[in-house]
């Protein structure tokens, strides 16, 4: 009978040893998310992801649109079918050699960035409103009001036109525009605005970038858009 004890209580220690451990390794994850964001950007990547981007040269925005729009609806909280692009622009945001694209919608006043790296439109960033979309060395920003006294900044830290982090401040100010409130998150997860501001120095200068936006065969578009349905 003594034995019986002695091995559950042996059982029950090894337990809690190793959920403590499990713990502290959580932890330690998660003070991480801010600081190694300048090692992830440092870090060199291969270049066999480039085999399979999009380039500018093969980029067909019809063949694309169906993807975006399914994308889109769900930060413009709308159905893909009832999204409107009319037209687009090739960019390269992080100057990494792979081009992202900017889609507009005149109808629904908003930009969204798209990143063409892994072969089909991947969404990084989106303004609406009357917020616009800002671009950076290393990333994208929607900038401006989010309502009566609220202006939001919601980022997007880019590398190899992929995204590293999405993270959002918004403040609110009362009549005077005094600032009363200010909330920060890092992909959903609230931070504080020390730490928001730390992952803003990482996006780098503001860089100046002219969008020749091309218009969209609406015709064209809605037939490929059918055959994409139907392949779906």
């Amino acid at each position: 009978m003594k034995k019986v004890f002695i091995l559950i209580a042996i059982a029950a220690l090894v337990m809690i040893s190793c959920d403590n451990k499990t713990q502290k390794t959580g932890s330690a994850n998660d003070s991480l998310a801010v600081d190694n964001i300048e090692d992830t950007l440092a870090t060199e990547t291969a270049d066999t992801t480039k085999a399979v981007a999009i380039t500018a040269e093969n980029f067909d925005i019809n063949d694309c649109l169906p993807a975006m729009r399914v994308q889109a609806a769900d930060v413009l909280d709308c159905k893909p079918e009832d999204v409107f692009f009319d037209s687009y622009a090739l960019v390269d945001v992080d100057h990494d050699g792979l081009p992202e694209v900017v889609v507009k919608s005149d109808e629904q006043y908003c930009k969204v960035l798209f990143s063409l790296a892994d072969g089909k439109p991947a969404l990084l960033a989106r303004s609406w409103g009357a917020t616009d979309l800002y671009f950076f060395e290393h990333g994208a920003a929607a900038q401006g009001g989010c309502g009566t006294g609220c202006m939001m900044s919601d980022c997007t830290l880019m590398k190899d036109s992929r995204p590293v982090t999405t993270f959002r401040s918004i403040e609110e100010s009362n009549m005077e525009g005094e600032v009363v409130e200010t909330t920060c998150t890092q992909d959903g997860k609230k931070i504080t605005l020390v730490e928001f501001d730390k992952l803003y120095k990482q996006l780098g200068e503001q860089v100046d970038i002219e969008l020749e936006m091309k218009e969209i065969d609406v015709e064209e578009s809605a037939e490929r858009s059918k055959l994409y349905d139907y392949a779906e």
